[in-house]
């Protein structure tokens, strides 16, 4: 079954789309949990989920086999451009994402590690498309 939803004319995964989102509906309530506990741990885990989910974004767009720069991300992503660029150095510190200059712009795509795993998350036999 194809997506409906598209991102430059390709298919967006299915699993990309529900999975952010219950990342984001997790760290509210863990966010809830903390305002009644005063427990900081909550505050921290729903931190993290709003975090892997911005990653996993980050990573399923470039896991189409794009370069895209960090203003083109900024935008699909709808986030600043300082919290994508942070993220984008998670991704390429942990050797997922790699990066090269073209003129005043730095362009970002996975490196097979990154589509590997990124395959393997979302159950595809084959790697991502280049």
């Amino acid at each position: 079954m194809e997506s409906r939803a598209k991102l430059f004319g390709h298919p967006i995964h299915s699993i990309l789309i529900p999975f952010p989102l219950g990342l984001l509906t997790t760290s509210v309530v863990f966010d809830v949990i903390y305002l009644l506990t005063d427990n900081g741990k909550w505050s921290e885990t729903a931190f993290w989920m709003i975090a892997a989910g911005m990653i996993g974004g980050l990573a399923a767009v470039l896991g189409k086999g794009q370069e895209l720069c960090v203003c083109d991300l900024t935008w699909i992503s709808g986030r600043k451009q300082a919290l994508v660029s942070h993220h984008l150095r998670v991704l390429r510190s942990k050797g997922l994402a790699g990066s090269r200059r073209e003129g005043k712009m730095v362009m970002y795509s996975l490196t097979e590690e990154g589509r590997s795993l990124l395959g393997a998350l979302l159950g595809e036999k084959a790697g991502l498309g280049t």
